[in-house]
């Protein structure tokens, strides 16, 4: 086994993305775990001024995971995500998770006694159907927590799942022309973590269950369109692939490391790293050793790989940094501050 040292890095982790159906149609899953887009609750200093609540990205993704939901294209959505931003760690701070189930309870016409009527016209508990998990602050966090609340509650369960998150971060972002990562951040973790899950995109899921079902000329195709389209302004994407391909890379050096200890389920924590052949070498086990290992012990190898890792980070505050730039600015469009209404996830008057 390596010792580490200066220089020192773990073989690249095996990623490959699942293979996710090419359409909507057709298909049910049993959970859809939603991945919110934070910060939430940010000062006004931010250049996304004025923004109380969820971001941009995370109301357009709330937005489908309702119609997910409305349309009998899930039984349950799980949402995810902590306290995140500048006022993530105030009382009167929310979680990304409760402020996504307070925005779907609102699209979706829940009724005083929590029903609503699904595309059957069937009546539904809303709060059976929304789960939340709100305690995580970034994505390894989201699956570790979801994993362990839900998934693996009971072992490993047979439910069909799928993922949904913003194009940048679900899906590969390398077609937006700036050398972008070639698998989805949320596709990599699912292939990692074992839950081999088709990912889909929020912008994905609006265009095929509202904008293609409606006339061009109605108000709620032409309202999702332009969010849809404005999710995907050359301005701000370029500078997320930038900022999700060292995120990838991350990944891909070892930091899904951080967070495997974590899992209550022993089974799983050793399915990942029979996949991760590599790694698993670099561990010190053989794959008959693995099988025997006690736990608390693998738990330990495994967090003492992860400090050997030398991650570069630095590039992430600095496109984090320009991409707050890029919506600042953007400044007026049609009467509009482009800033203000990502961060409201409002609409410029055509």
């Amino acid at each position: 086994m390596n010792e580490g040292g200066e220089g020192y890095k773990p073989p690249v982790t095996k990623m490959e993305a699942p293979k996710a159906p090419e359409s909507l149609k057709n298909q049910h899953f049993d959970y859809t775990l939603v991945f919110g887009q934070g910060p939430v609750q940010e000062v006004d200093k931010i250049p996304q001024t004025g923004r109380e609540g969820l971001n941009f990205y995370s109301r357009l993704e709330a937005k489908a995971a309702a119609e997910m939901l409305r349309q009998g294209k899930t039984d349950h959505l799980i949402l995810s995500g902590g306290k995140t931003g500048a006022r993530g760690k105030t009382e009167e701070g929310k979680t990304e998770a409760d402020l996504m189930f307070d925005l779907i309870k609102a699209e979706i016409g829940v009724d005083e006694n929590d029903n609503f009527f699904n595309f059957k016209g069937e009546s539904v508990k809303f709060s059976k159907a929304v789960l939340i998990e709100n305690l995580a602050n970034d994505s390894l966090e989201n699956f570790a927590e979801i994993v362990n609340k839900f998934i693996d509650k009971d072992g490993f369960r047979d439910a069909k799942m799928a993922l949904l998150g913003v194009g940048f971060h679900a899906k590969p972002t390398r077609y937006l022309g700036v050398g972008g990562a070639d698998i989805g951040r949320l596709e990599a973790l699912s292939n990692i973590y074992q839950l081999n899950s088709p990912v889909f995109s929020a912008e994905q899921v609006l265009r095929e269950l509202v904008v293609d079902k409606h006339s061009k000329d109605s108000a709620i195709a032409s309202i999702m369109g332009r969010l849809t389209d404005l999710s995907e302004n050359s301005n701000v994407t370029m500078l997320k692939a930038q900022q999700e391909m060292v995120l990838v890379d991350m990944l891909k050096e070892g930091d899904w490391l951080r967070k495997l200890g974590s899992f209550k389920s022993e089974a799983r924590i050793k399915q990942v790293l029979l996949n991760q052949p590599e790694t698993l070498k670099e561990i010190g086990l053989s794959q008959e050793e693995l099988k025997n290992i006690k736990i608390e012990l693998l738990r330990e190898k495994i967090q003492e790989l992860f400090k050997k890792i030398q991650l570069t980070q630095t590039l992430y505050p600095e496109t984090k940094t320009a991409v707050f730039k890029a919506f600042d600015s953007m400044g007026i469009v049609n009467g509009k501050n482009m800033t203000q209404t990502y961060a409201k996830g409002e609409l410029p008057k055509k």
